[in-house]
C-alpha cells in the first residue's frame, strides 16, 4: 500500500494524511488547471464527446511503513512510482427545472454541453509585413 507524498516542486498539490488535493485559486484558475493537467486529444478516446478534455494528475507516493510486513525499509527505499489519476472534464450550462406539473420543452431535458477549448500555451510570433 502507498500513501501520497508531498513534493515541493508541485506547488498546487496538498497532502493531508491519505488525501492528495490539487488546489487552484483566483482568476483563471480553471485555465491554469487545464494547462497543467490536460492531455492532448490524440492520447485518449473521446467516447463520442469531442467537447471534453481528459486531465491527468500524477501524485508522488511512498510505501506506507505501517503496512510493510517485512523488515523495516530504509528511508530511500520508501519512494514508489507516482500514481496517475485521470478525470474527464465536460462543461455545460444548467437547464432550469420545469415547474411542477409542466414538462420541459423538447430537447431541453438535459444540460447543454459546452465544448472545453484547447488553450494555446504561447501566443503566435508576430511577423511584420
Amino acid at each position: 500500500e502507498t500513501v501520497p507524498l508531498p513534493d515541493p516542486r508541485l506547488k498546487k498539490l496538498n497532502v493531508l494524511g491519505n488525501h492528495a488535493i490539487f488546489t487552484y485559486d483566483g482568476r483563471w484558475s480553471l485555465v491554469r488547471l487545464l494547462r497543467e493537467h490536460v492531455l492532448p486529444e490524440t492520447a485518449f478516446d473521446t467516447d463520442g464527446n469531442p467537447g471534453s478534455q481528459l486531465l491527468e494528475f500524477a501524485i508522488p507516493t511512498a510505501f506506507n511503513p505501517n503496512c510493510y510486513r517485512g523488515k523495516t525499509v530504509m528511508p530511500f527505499e520508501r519512494k514508489s512510482q507516482p500514481v496517475k489519476v485521470y478525470m474527464r472534464l465536460t462543461m455545460g450550462t444548467p437547464v432550469e427545472p420545469p415547474k411542477e406539473g409542466e414538462l420541459p420543452p423538447p430537447g431541453e431535458e438535459q444540460n447543454k454541453t459546452v465544448p472545453v477549448p484547447s488553450f494555446p500555451y504561447m501566443a503566435p510570433q508576430y511577423q511584420k509585413r
